[in-house]
Order: structure tokens, then sequence, then C-alpha cells
């Protein structure tokens, strides 16, 4: 994602990353489900407690990281890892 925000930037084009992570949907909703049919713990306190959020993102949120990445306010942001997590992964 640098090598490639470096490599074109002189066209104008923005490069950015957007890392969420867990998302409070039904896709994430399955994957803990069936985590907890093969471990036989509660899966999802177990990340929320390690959030330090306290919970797992809402979709809109994820998405509003995406709406400014796509405006024209964020129009020299490039080359970044825009991590939405609540903290988990620092």
């Amino acid at each position: 994602m640098q090598a490639v925000a470096r490599a074109i930037a002189s066209r104008r084009i923005r490069v950015n990353s957007l890392n969420p992570g867990p998302i409070d949907n039904a896709f994430q909703a399955d994957i803990e489900t069936r985590l907890v049919a093969l471990t036989g713990r509660e899966v999802t306190a177990a990340i929320d407690e390690a959030i330090p959020f306290g919970r797992h993102a809402r979709p809109a949120e994820v998405a509003n990281v995406a709406l400014f990445l796509a405006s024209s306010m964020s129009g020299f942001v490039t080359r970044h890892v825009h991590v939405v997590d609540g903290g988990l992964g620092s």
C-alpha cells in the first residue's frame, strides 16, 4: 500500500488502508458462534474485554472512516493504515 501510494502520488491518487477490528454484524457473530462451538468458551465477551472501548465496532463507525477517506476532507492523506478497532491492536 505504501509503495503504491508513493509510486502514483504524482498522479494525485491517494492510497490508504482501512483495517477494522471486530464489527457488530452478522458475519462477525457467525464467526464467534462457530468459535464457541469449537472452543466451548464465550468468545464475544472475551473479545469485548480485550478491546479498550469494551465492545465491537458499529458498522457505521467503520463506514464513517471510509467516508472520510473517500471525501475531500482527506485530500492530503495518503500512505496510511487507518485502524478502526477501539484500541484492540494497540
